[in-house]
């Protein structure tokens, strides 16, 4: 991943003819073109999984229809741990947690929108840091003595530096409906998709469910396909 700091043309002159337009920073580049000092290789985490079904997913294996929230961490480290805690709370959609815009076509779940089940267990879960585990992500996989200072990425692995993101146990993340006035997850009534990737015996589900779109799609290009031949017969 780039650092989304502007590009310093100073320090990187032959990215010079790339300035313009749309294309201020590192992150806007091509990632070939990247200095190697402004690039930082990230673990794929729950956060990756949660990005990646909410750009890519199939509407019809989304929540609050389907559950893909993992029962152990697909990283386990504090930083990653952390930062998934607060993509699912602090997102600019508050993730599959509490998401009210649900695809159309199933019905939801009893008790919903509220707190998704295994949305729940999930936050529960021990993030396993202490007073001074980095939850910074990116400050812990950088590349030794670089520096970014981005409005999303920020990381300085300078040889004086340490990591300025520790981990605070009393500090409390907001903006779900899975946490109360305290911050803590409540042992509430919460709604259980259908079907969860984190319960015994999951099983995904058929295509036509996923992909209803696609499949209303298919039957109207069937029918059409029909109507031309027969046009065609007649003619």
């Amino acid at each position: 991943m780039a650092c989304d700091e502007a590009i310093d043309t100073a320090a990187y002159p032959e990215l010079a003819r790339h300035v313009g337009g749309d294309v201020d920073s590192y992150d806007d580049l091509d990632i070939e073109v990247v200095p190697a000092d402004k690039i930082v290789r990230l673990p794929y985490g729950d956060i990756g999984l949660i990005e990646t079904m909410g750009l890519w997913g199939p509407e019809g294996c989304r929540y609050p229809n389907f559950g893909f929230m993992p029962d152990e961490p697909l990283c386990d480290e504090c930083s990653s741990m952390h930062a998934a805690r607060e993509a699912v709370l602090d997102g600019l959609w508050d993730g599959p947690c509490n998401d009210d815009d649900p695809p159309g076509g199933a019905p939801t779940p009893a008790n919903y929108p509220g707190c998704g089940c295994d949305c729940a267990d999930f936050l529960r879960r021990d993030l396993s840091c202490t007073s001074d585990s980095c939850v910074n992500v990116a400050q812990e996989y950088a590349v030794s003595n670089t520096v970014c200072a981005g409005d999303k990425l920020r990381w300085d692995t300078t040889s004086s530096s340490a990591c300025a993101d520790t981990y605070d146990p009393n500090s409390q993340l907001t903006g779900s409906a899975c946490l109360d006035a305290a911050g803590a997850v409540p042992n509430a009534t919460c709604y259980r998709p259908p079907a969860a990737i984190s319960e015994p015996g999951f099983r995904w589900p058929g295509y036509d469910q996923c992909y209803p779109v696609h499949r209303e799609a298919a039957l109207g290009r069937r029918a059409s396909v029909a109507l031309a031949l027969a046009i065609v017969v007649i003619v």
